[in-house]
């Protein structure tokens, strides 16, 4: 008797003990919503943490619409999202509530689908809103300049993306001898850097098992025809040869209507292993 008496608990105290651990749940909540409260009382303000991402984007008020600013706490932190549209450009900024710091930046240009990222508080990069020259004008520029006929040429990679802050184009190719790695100015066609390597035989990608690899060429047309989609009526952003899980694929990103799609083709037999599409926002 005594054991049990030990281990048995009133129905008073269970609902005693119920209506702490409610109270306490209760409390936790006030106590989180008056920290809050309290932090943006102590923090820059709305109109503050707009000004530093517009400062840092280098638009004036008069040009930019505000489409999000919202008080968050992120990662130990009480931040501002900002968001905000100027001239056709998308962007998107996490400010310190406290002091204003530009935690993260993102500038997408929607007219040419092609985003910027910075995540530290470093000067804003210049936006490149020039007309860009094309993937087929940075593959030219390229063939000229390491004097390789396109006949002799597989390319691997065709791909716009930045380097610091500047649009470029990435342009791989290989021939029987050598690997080139190519860097265009997407506004200039300006060479910004470039790599030749000789090319050994056991790197040349020409063949698995006996079988060999389609080009480049091939694997974007299937993706396209698998979309239902002509070459025309796309913006491609990529378009990569590459090793996945030891299998040699082609990478195939595009964008129509504001849908980007991707695709993985296999190398060899041209069939698609993976698709997806989402909306670009």
């Amino acid at each position: 008797m005594k054991l049990k008496s030990l281990f048995s608990t009133p129905k008073k105290t269970i609902l005693t003990i119920v209506c702490i651990t409610a109270g306490l749940a209760v409390a936790g909540t006030m106590t989180t919503f008056a920290a809050e409260e309290i932090a943006k009382s102590n923090s820059i303000g709305t109109v503050s943490a707009q000004e530093k991402a517009l400062s840092d984007a280098g638009v004036s008020k008069e040009n930019a619409t505000f489409t999000t600013t919202e008080f968050e706490f992120e990662k130990g932190s009480f931040v501002y999202e900002v968001e905000f549209t100027s001239d056709g450009i998308e962007y998107d900024y996490i400010i310190k509530a406290s002091n204003g710091t530009v935690l993260s930046r993102k500038a997408t240009i929607v007219n040419n689908y092609i985003s910027q990222e910075n995540t530290q508080s470093q000067p804003s990069a210049s936006t490149q809103t020039d007309k860009y020259i094309g993937i087929d004008a940075a593959k030219s520029k390229a063939l000229d300049d390491a004097k390789v006929k396109t006949s002799n040429a597989t390319f691997t990679e065709q791909k716009l993306d930045t380097d610091d802050g500047i649009a470029v184009y990435e342009i791989d190719f290989y021939t029987a001898d050598n690997e080139y790695d190519y860097e265009i100015n997407a506004n200039t066609g300006a060479i910004h850097e470039k790599r030749i390597e000789p090319l050994q035989a056991s790197q040349h990608p020409q063949k698995e098992n006996n079988n060999s690899y389609i080009n480049i060429e091939k694997a974007k047309s299937l993706a396209l025809s698998h979309a239902g989609f002509s070459a025309n009526e796309v913006y491609l952003s990529k378009a990569k040869f590459e090793n996945d899980d030891d299998i040699m694929v082609y990478e195939i990103e595009f964008i129509k209507d504001n849908i980007e799609y991707e695709y993985t083709i296999h190398a060899v037999s041209g069939k698609i292993l993976e698709f997806d599409y989402e909306y670009d926002d």
